[in-house]
């Protein structure tokens, strides 16, 4: 699959019309591979729904009459998202511009064991993070060799997929005198990744955190969602 095709695949899709599809609204666009608030995730421009583009597109890469996608993707429901739903959406706005899409959910288990063998032409995922740092992103969506995603995209036998430049980039940021240098640093990083279009972003469910007046010390923690033992009443 080219860059181009990939690029087709992504405008393909209505992503407000996903979010409204599954979160009722209650979401974002995302356009880089690194969450909005995270130092480089910020003002990168999301993929415009274009399917007449894409359609030409298709058919200058020479899939005129289209082609037909497997999609393995974990059977989850996470931060709100219910990736059955997202991938029968997806599957619906793909089906415009030629592209058939297979959905095959598995527990995620399997979806890890099929996407660390022989590579899934489609799939999709969530990143829970670990700590508040955008290093931990690039080291898994960036395509420098070794990456966990660069790996699973086929990079050790697929010519293009391969690209050094966010880890040099994630190098030079951690080595940075200040914090503003590193963020221009990130965001560069974050260009190549969207450059890449091997991860396509879709969407960033907003936070939501019910509790009553009783309740102290709830707050989102970006590695542990919900530190429960801050929680008194």
């Amino acid at each position: 699959m080219t860059p181009d095709v990939r690029e087709a695949i992504s405008i393909a899709i209505d992503r407000t019309s996903l979010i409204d599809f599954t979160l009722g609204g209650a979401g974002r666009p995302l356009a880089a591979p690194i969450p909005l608030g995270f130092p480089g995730g910020d003002g990168h421009a999301v993929p415009e729904y274009n399917p007449d583009k894409a359609k030409e597109m298709l058919a200058a890469a020479g899939h005129a009459d289209g082609f037909t996608l497997q999609s393995i993707y974990p059977d989850l429901n996470v931060y709100g998202v219910d990736f059955n739903l997202m991938m029968q959406k997806i599957q619906q706005d793909l089906s415009k511009v030629g592209i058939t899409l297979e959905l095959s959910p598995v527990p995620f288990a399997n979806w890890r064991e099929a996407a660390n063998g022989d590579h899934i032409p489609l799939t999709a995922v969530f990143f829970a993070p670990d700590f508040f740092g955008t290093s931990q992103y690039i080291d898994v969506f960036g395509m420098q060799e070794g990456s966990v995603w660069a790996n699973r995209a086929g990079g050790d036998t697929v010519p293009g997929i391969i690209n050094p430049r966010p880890g040099e980039l994630k190098a030079a940021a951690l080595a940075a005198p200040t914090a503003d240098e590193a963020n221009k640093l990130w965001t560069e990083a974050a260009q190549e990744m969207i450059n890449n279009k091997i991860i396509i972003p879709m969407v960033s469910p907003d936070l939501i955190l019910a509790y009553g007046p009783d309740v102290k010390g709830v707050r989102y923690s970006a590695c542990c969602n919900l530190p429960l033992a801050e929680i008194t009443n």
